[in-house]
């Protein structure tokens, strides 16, 4: 075999794929791929060569003797003798995962426990699930196998006597923790969700869980609800025990848990007791803060912690970009600062006011300066110097990226959440078969996290903003361009969740750490025919007059949505109208409104437009008026003043002209000029047989004026002549 051309990479990486291993011997076939070869042998045994960084020339060691083989771009795969099919290398579009035979029923099997309000197990209970049926043992642990995979509904009988009810989950491989508690003793909980004003806060979801008896790290989820238009919930037929109750706001992506705990373990327990509701287990969530910084990352990831208003940038490692910060400032007194600059961590980057006078003050950090640290602003008026944080950036190695499953393209302003699973701990190895534990990357050999079921959305909890537990401290992040994610996690199990307007939800596999997940990529399915919503300005144009000290317009989202839309706007094309900001709608929300302050001192007269446009959209798409013209008319005042005779009485019928208009005095000799833009004039006033004092008036328009007054003296007037009396 032979074999030439290039011996590199994209890069210029030398990777050997053209390096015909002296050992090889007769070929009988041979496939080229991105920049790896496999070449078959005479005898059946498989060799691949070149670039491994995706493990696509790890052949591997139980394939046995191989009758065809084809090397993909990063990935290989190889039918063996036997007819059977495999796969290796990179997978992230799923190319290494072997589909398996639709007309093939596959079956599975679920583990649990079934066990009263104290924790002992208890024996003899039936478990049932899509046909299959079998008993708990004297420890309370069941085991029921032959399930067919697919949509389950498991239940503990007689259904009445065990909570919760049933769990309904999608079946796809074999799973663990289906657990059940005989509810001989029933109490009841209830409570309000309202945020800080008052306001009820519907569509909040709500979940109880048990704290199994004796075991003070593990929970099982008894209850779930979203509050209603009055802000309440309830739960009914709960096992007495004590409770963590945790409340999720999808409208802001805000989470507490009751008694305004900022974690689980910072939890106040609840106690429910027998043939008793535990009422005032309420939730109040102060109003989300908007950043008042427009920060732009060119494909990262930004996102505003409603709590504190700071920003948090996630930028992939590999893939940093320019930064982008702009905001409006001002000092006490209504001037504008002397110098601005924004800090990320050590590194100082002066800002710029652009147009002059506007407020607006804007940088860009180099992708090169781009780091982890503090992002701070400073700046500097005339009596003081301030600052303020305006956030955190994190250079993070991607846990992921969200994509379209159709096309691979990545999908930018995607909602990814994160959770944690508290009762379940990564496995300690490929051997480690213990109940209540997760796969990591090392136990998942061959597979991918897309071979694994995905997890049980009842045993997590929204992972909180906490320092020692995630990095960047923000969850959930907003995919930008690239599509990617990505946190540093704390020891444990963790799986996230995924929307996207147009697109189906999907839950991630449940994954173990450590170590670091790097691979947990999740492919979105379009929704047939869905409609997305989109964002427009109510009008293509706005006409304000002249002297306004604002202008108002109206951003419309063509249908309401479940969870929260944001979208960023800023205006361009005009000194003295300088706006830039963050407009979101929350949940049921179709109307916003935009107040743009106008500078009237620094506006021209003479008509005048600029635009604000929208962009960076999150829940949903720009519409095509995502752009708006406003114009604001040329200003028109009024001159006026009185012609009268030397006896000071009205003369009408005098011509008055601006030199361009003209105005009559009428019977008392007053005169207006309508009309007159800004500018500089000269008043003339005419009538045949008068001549006038003054003669013309220069005069300076900037407003409305008044008095501009002549005397008007008849040229067959008698001049009257006074002469001294001298006495001589």
């Amino acid at each position: 075999m032979h074999c030439w051309g290039n011996n590199t990479d994209r890069q210029g990486n030398i990777t050997g794929q053209t390096d015909v291993p002296e050992d090889l011997g007769p070929v009988s076939q041979v496939s080229a791929g991105g920049d790896h070869t496999c070449a078959l042998t005479a005898g059946g045994v498989l060799h691949c060569w070149g670039d491994n960084r995706s493990g696509q020339t790890e052949v591997p060691g139980d394939l046995g003797t191989v009758s065809q083989v084809s090397a993909g771009g990063v990935h290989t795969c190889a039918i063996t003798a036997g007819g059977a099919l495999r796969c290796w290398g990179d997978n992230s579009s799923g190319q290494a995962t072997i589909p398996r035979n639709p007309l093939t029923i596959q079956t599975a099997t679920i583990h649990g426990r079934v066990t009263d309000a104290a924790g002992a197990g208890i024996a003899g209970v039936t478990l049932a699930a899509r046909g299959q049926t079998t008993t708990t043992d004297a420890t309370g642990s069941y085991t029921l196998t032959n399930v067919p995979q697919g949509a389950v509904t498991l239940v503990a009988l007689p259904v009445q006597r065990f909570a919760p009810p049933q769990h309904a989950f999608v079946l796809t491989s074999d799973v663990q923790g289906k657990d059940f508690v005989l509810a001989s003793e029933l109490g009841a909980l209830a409570g309000q969700v309202r945020d800080e004003t008052g306001a009820a806060l519907r569509g909040v979801r709500v979940v109880a869980q048990l704290r199994l008896a004796g075991d003070e790290e593990r929970w099982l989820t008894m209850a779930s609800a979203l509050s209603d238009a009055e802000g309440r919930y309830s739960f009914s037929r709960l096992p007495v025990g004590s409770y963590r109750v945790s409340f999720f706001d999808p409208a802001t992506h805000r989470s507490q848990f009751y008694n305004r705990r900022a974690s689980a373990a910072q939890a106040d327990l609840v106690a429910v007791a027998k043939d008793a509701t535990t009422n005032n287990i309420d939730a109040l969530f102060q109003r989300p803060l908007a950043s008042r910084a427009l920060i732009t990352g060119n494909g990262a990831s930004v996102s505003t912690n409603p709590s504190t208003g700071q920003v948090a940038v996630g930028m992939a490692n590999p893939q940093r970009r320019d930064l982008q910060v702009e905001l409006p400032l001002s000092c006490a007194d209504g001037t504008t600062p002397m110098t601005a600059t924004v800090t990320l961590g050590s590194a100082s980057f002066p800002m710029s006011e652009a147009p002059t006078g506007s407020g607006i003050f804007s940088t860009t950090i180099p992708a090169a300066q781009v780091a982890t640290g503090a992002l701070a602003l400073s700046y500097r008026c005339a009596a003081e110097s301030l600052s303020e944080l305006l956030g955190r950036v994190v250079l993070y190695d991607p846990s992921g990226f969200v994509r379209d499953a159709t096309t691979n393209q990545p999908i930018a302003g995607a909602v990814v959440q994160l959770f944690q699973v508290p009762s379940y701990a990564p496995k300690s190895g490929p051997l480690d078969t213990a109940p209540l534990t997760c796969e990591t990357p090392d136990t998942l050999g061959n597979r991918t996290w897309d071979d694994l079921p995905p997890a049980d959305e009842a045993l997590g909890v929204v992972a909180m903003p906490d320092p020692n537990l995630i990095d960047p401290q923000v969850n959930p992040q907003i995919t930008g361009a690239d599509g990617y994610y990505g946190w540093d996690v704390a020891l444990g199990c963790w799986y996230v969740t995924v929307e996207a307007p147009g697109y189906e939800r999907r839950v991630s596999a449940m994954a173990g750490v450590p170590p670091e997940v790097l691979d947990l990529h999740m492919h979105l399915t379009p929704i047939a025919g869905a409609t997305i919503p989109t964002l427009n300005f109510s009008q293509a144009d706005y006409a304000v007059a002249h002297g306004s000290s604002s202008v108002t317009v109206e951003v419309q989202l063509s249908a309401a949505t479940s969870g929260p839309v944001t979208v960023q706007y800023r205006s361009s094309g005009a000194d003295g109208v300088a706006a830039l900001g963050n407009l979101s709608f929350a949940a049921g929300e179709t109307r916003q409104q935009i107040s743009i302050p106008l500078n009237t001192s620094q506006l021209a007269s003479a008509e005048i437009s600029f635009t604000l446009s929208l962009s960076n959209p999150v829940g949903a798409r720009l519409g095509e008026q995502a752009s708006s013209t406003i114009t604001l008319a040329a200003s028109n005042y009024r001159i006026s003043g009185r012609i009268t005779t030397n006896a000071g009485n009205g003369l009408a019928g005098v011509s008055v002209t601006d030199g361009t208009r003209t105005a009559t005095s009428g019977a008392d000799g007053s005169y207006t000029l309508e009309g007159v833009p800004t500018g500089s004039y000269t008043l003339t006033p005419t009538l045949d047989g008068y001549h006038f004092s003054p003669a013309s008036r220069s005069v300076s328009v900037t407003g409305n004026l008044s008095d501009q007054d002549f005397r008007g003296t008849s040229v067959s007037e008698p001049a009257r002549v006074f002469l001294p009396l001298v006495q001589r």
